[in-house]
């Protein structure tokens, strides 16, 4: 059976947010992997480190990474675990708005560490002004529309039992918390 004659269904299947989502993550890890072998070639890693491209290549990777698994997983499971069903339009708007100013936030500092801008600087020169601004309103969208996740469940706040989502708040919180150990006992090597 070839692509284009599968049943309509399967592509309403194909096409939900949480797999939006999971599609999302792929994306990003792969740029932040991308990125990562660059980093692994000794003279350029020596000559961007402790630039922005590091910051962008750090938050490709674990950032988005973590972000988008999690939104992913919310997705899926809420519903499950709730009973209601978030409303798709609204999951797929989160979606493309997480990813949109991610990458507008992010995907700057990659020539502004090329371009050698060290990273935690505060003021900086003007050569650096345009990516820097392109990157702040980057991240002022995705604090403001993206990365919240609030907007996929507004419309269901009337009608969860608040029980629920605060059971759900505590199980997605102990799993970042039991992921975050993780990640710091595999750095610390203890």
């Amino acid at each position: 059976m070839t692509l284009m004659r599968m049943p309509l269904f399967v592509w309403t299947w194909l096409i939900t947010a949480y797999l939006l989502i999971a599609v999302g993550f792929i994306f990003v890890f792969t740029i932040g992997g991308l990125t990562g072998i660059i980093l692994a070639i000794a003279p350029l890693d020596i000559a961007l480190h402790d630039t922005c491209y590091v910051v962008a290549h750090f938050h490709y990777t674990m950032v988005a990474g973590s972000l988008f698994s999690l939104f992913a997983g919310a997705y899926y499971w809420l519903p499950k675990w709730t009973g209601h069903y978030y409303d798709e339009k609204l999951g797929k708007l989160h979606f493309w708005l997480s990813l949109i100013f991610f990458n507008v936030t992010f995907f700057p500092q990659h020539f502004l560490g090329l371009a050698g801008m060290p990273r935690r600087y505060a003021d900086y020169p003007m050569q650096f002004a345009d990516f820097n601004a392109i990157s702040t309103i980057g991240a002022f969208g995705a604090s403001f529309f993206g990365v919240r996740g609030r907007a996929a469940h507004a419309s269901d706040a009337r009608r969860l039992n608040p029980v629920h989502v605060i059971v759900a708040g505590v199980v997605l919180a102990i799993g970042f918390v039991l992921v975050l150990v993780a990640i710091v006992r595999a750095v610390t090597g203890a």
